[in-house]
């Protein structure tokens, strides 16, 4: 997923509501923010989070878990990811990201070959990228193919107000026309510019803060609005911060951290003597990495909804927990409805019959 959008057009909210979501439904956080930690709730859920000048540590660590997974997928002989308690998904943040991929600096060629590999090679091993920044433009983002590929085009995308031009460069169907710079930054009531008064409701249309575009391959582009989230912390279950617990070297996330990445991609062995992510980990039984053979995508749905009983799922969120193709999950969807197995409860989400 992409989100753009300039200072105070709520970008630094929807980031929070997308960490937070995450998708509560048992998703670790990796965080980066060259900026500084300009989303400290962000940097409270994740299970580690790397600011300012350290923020390529972030992305370390994040392409190490990648490896493991890499290698224990190979090992294994599996396709697809399902995600358990234990080896769940794993969402890595990148605030401002023109600022680590610039390769001007010490290690911005370090962070384009790690998020190109996490772009492309991310999904199906069960870990998501979620890069922020003001504007959509892969030249500032290291011009590597695979995030503009794999984001910038293949992507979910969340375009806040920001500058005009920027909807040209988005290739994702549906945001020809689109003007992100005709959002205003305030309008006017009473003949007084508005942007934040504690003396007006908070849902009140005159704010302008969250408000946008959103659209993802194979959906329609719809006009947005994010809840004005000026703090997640209130919200924000301590005790429920997940971390990748089949990564087997975690305990070592800090020295992984601290070692560039050479050049060819790989990085050294920890100090106890073997390669990160090599360890023994076995998968507990139902998910994970397992080598037995992939469900149909129909049970794979069906799966899903059970772990969430009861609860409406967005399709979204259904292809991120699944891993299954667009156009397969779209297919399988109308066809478990037609069926009766599942209900549309409106549309875009779902809810599995009793």
């Amino acid at each position: 997923m992409f989100i753009a959008g300039v200072t105070g057009s709520g970008k630094g909210g929807a980031v929070q509501i997308i960490a937070l979501a995450g998708h509560l439904a048992g998703m670790a956080i990796i965080y980066a923010d060259p900026k500084g930690s300009s989303n400290p709730d962000v940097e409270t859920m994740a299970a580690y989070a790397a600011t300012g000048d350290d923020a390529i540590k972030a992305l370390r660590l994040s392409y190490a878990i990648l490896k493991h997974r890499i290698a224990e997928s190979a090992r294994l002989g599996r396709k697809n990811f399902k995600a358990t308690d234990d080896c769940p998904w794993v969402m890595t943040v990148v605030d401002e990201t023109h600022m680590i991929t610039d390769t001007a600096t010490e290690t911005g060629k370090e962070a384009v070959f790690i998020l190109d590999k996490l772009a492309s090679l991310g999904r199906n091993l069960g870990m998501t990228l979620l890069i922020v920044n003001q504007a959509v433009n892969a030249a500032k983002l290291g011009g590597d193919t695979a995030i503009r590929t794999n984001v910038i085009q293949g992507g979910a995308m969340i375009m806040l107000r920001t500058d005009s031009a920027q909807s040209n460069l988005v290739t994702v169907e549906g945001f020809e026309g689109i003007d992100p710079g005709a959002i205003p930054a305030a309008w006017n009531i009473e003949d007084e510019p508005l942007i934040w008064s504690d003396d007006l409701p908070i849902n009140d249309p005159a704010r302008t803060f969250g408000l946008g575009y959103v659209g993802s391959p194979g959906e329609p582009v719809q006009m947005m609005r994010t809840w004005v989230l000026e703090s997640a912390a209130p919200y924000i279950r301590h005790d429920a911060i997940i971390w990748p617990q089949d990564f087997t070297s975690w305990d070592d996330r800090h020295q992984i951290a601290d070692t560039p990445v050479n050049g060819d991609g790989d990085a050294p062995a920890s100090s106890s003597g073997s390669d990160w992510g090599s360890g023994g980990y076995e998968p507990p039984p139902g998910g994970g990495f397992k080598a037995p053979a992939e469900p149909a995508a129909d049970v794979a749905i069906l799966d899903c909804l059970d772990d969430h009983a009861g609860l409406e799922m967005p399709k979204a969120t259904i292809l991120a927990l699944t891993g299954l193709n667009e156009k397969t999950l779209s297919n399988t969807l109308t066809d478990l409805v037609k069926k009766g197995a599942i209900e549309r409860v409106k549309n875009g989400v779902y809810r599995k019959n009793a």
